[in-house]
C-alpha cells in the first residue's frame, strides 16, 4: 500500500474501533484515554511492530495509563487534567489492545518513513482528542457537597470544583442565578460571560436599581486595575460599585482599589459569602430546606448557562 492507502486504512480501522467500543451509546473516557496512550506508545516505540510485552504489563494493564504518566500524556495532546485522572477499568485496557491489534501493533505503518508514520499517528491521536474535547463540551461539572457543613462551605466546594473548567464564566452565571432567584420581579438577562461591557452598553455585569441611583456588580475571579477604573467611572456616575470575587482574591482587589484611592468608596465581597447569604434568605422566604434552596439556585444557574454559552461544560450537577 502507498502512503495514502495506509492513511485511509488506519483511519477506517480507528473509526471501526470507536464504533465497537461505543456501549449503550457512549464511548467511555477511560477507553478514549487508553486509546490516546496506546497510539502515543506506538509513536515512541523504537521499532514497529511493537510487541505486547513492550506495551502491557504482565497483569494486562497498558503501561503509562495511570497517575502522573497518564496526566502528562493527556496534557501533551491538549486534554486538561480534569478529563481523567487515571484509567481504572480493565475494559479500557482491553479496548486499547483491540486498537493496537487493529493497527497490527504498528506493522501497518512500517512502509512509511519515520516522519510520515509520526504524522499519521499524531493525526489519529488528534481524532481521539477531538472526541474527548466534545465530551468535555457537554459534560457538566459534578460536585459532591457535604450537607453537614455550612452554605458558605458548599459554595466554596462548588467554585473550587468548577474553577478549572471555565474561569469567570461560572462566577458570572452563578451571580446571575443568585440575583434571578432573589429578585424575581427584576430582569437579569443571561449574556455570554465574556461579552464586553462597552459592546453591550452595560455599566458592569449586573445592575440593581435603588432610589438614590443604583448598584453596579462586577463579577470576576481575577481583579485587575482595569476593573478598578470601571469602578471609578461608576462612581463618577453616582453609582455604587461592588466587586464580587473569590475569597482568596479579596485582599488583592482591595489593594488595587487602595492604589487608585477608592478603597473607601467601593465594596469588595467574596462570592462565596454573597451567594451563601442568598441561600439563607431564599430558604427563609420560601420556607424550604437549605439544600433545596441550593438545588433551585443551581437549576437557575444551569438554565442561564444553556441560554448564554456554547460551552456547556460549566453546568453544575450535584452528586
Amino acid at each position: 500500500m502507498n502512503q495514502q492507502q495506509i492513511a485511509h486504512t488506519t483511519q477506517e480501522r480507528l473509526e471501526a474501533w470507536r464504533r465497537a467500543c461505543t456501549r449503550r451509546g457512549k464511548l467511555s473516557r477511560s477507553t478514549l484515554a487508553a486509546g490516546v496512550v496506546a497510539l502515543h506508545q506506538l509513536r515512541r516505540a523504537e521499532s514497529l511492530p511493537a510487541s505486547r510485552e513492550t506495551l502491557f504489563r504482565a497483569g494486562g494493564e497498558l503501561k503509562q495509563s495511570r497517575g502522573k504518566s497518564l496526566t502528562t500524556i493527556l496534557s501533551a495532546y491538549g486534554l486538561t487534567t480534569d478529563y481523567l485522572k487515571e484509567v481504572t477499568t480493565r475494559q479500557a485496557h482491553q479496548d486499547a489492545q483491540r486498537l493496537l491489534e487493529a493497527l497490527e501493533w504498528g506493522a501497518l505503518l512500517t512502509p512509511l518513513t519515520r516522519d510520515d508514520r509520526d504524522a499519521l499517528l499524531r493525526q489519529l491521536i488528534g481524532a481521539l482528542v477531538q472526541l474527548a474535547q466534545a465530551q468535555l463540551q457537554q459534560q457538566a461539572v459534578r460536585v459532591r457537597v457535604d450537607w453537614r457543613q455550612s452554605p458558605w462551605e458548599w459554595m466554596r466546594q462548588i467554585l473550587a470544583a468548577a474553577r478549572e473548567r471555565a474561569p469567570d464564566v461560572v462566577e458570572q452565571h452563578l451571580m446571575g442565578a443568585k440575583l434571578q432567584t432573589r429578585f424575581r420581579d427584576l430582569q437579569f438577562p443571561a449574556l455570554p460571560a465574556h461579552a464586553a461591557d462597552v459592546a453591550t452598553g452595560r455599566k458592569g455585569d449586573f445592575e440593581l436599581p435603588t432610589a438614590s441611583g443604583g448598584v453596579v456588580l462586577h463579577v470576576t475571579a481575577h481583579p485587575t486595575s482595569a476593573l478598578i477604573e470601571k469602578c471609578q467611572e461608576n462612581l463618577r456616575q453616582r453609582l455604587l460599585p461592588i466587586i464580587l470575587t473569590l475569597r482568596e482574591k479579596e485582599a488583592h482587589a482591595l489593594a488595587l482599589a487602595e492604589d487608585k484611592g477608592v478603597a473607601q468608596q467601593i465594596a469588595v465581597v467574596p462570592i462565596e459569602h454573597f451567594v451563601a447569604t442568598n441561600l439563607i434568605e431564599m430558604a427563609t422566604e420560601r420556607q424550604i430546606p437549605l439544600d433545596e434552596a441550593l438545588r433551585a439556585l443551581l437549576n437557575a444557574y444551569n438554565q442561564r448557562v444553556e441560554l448564554a454559552e456554547t460551552n456547556r461544560s460549566c453546568r453544575i450537577e450535584l452528586e
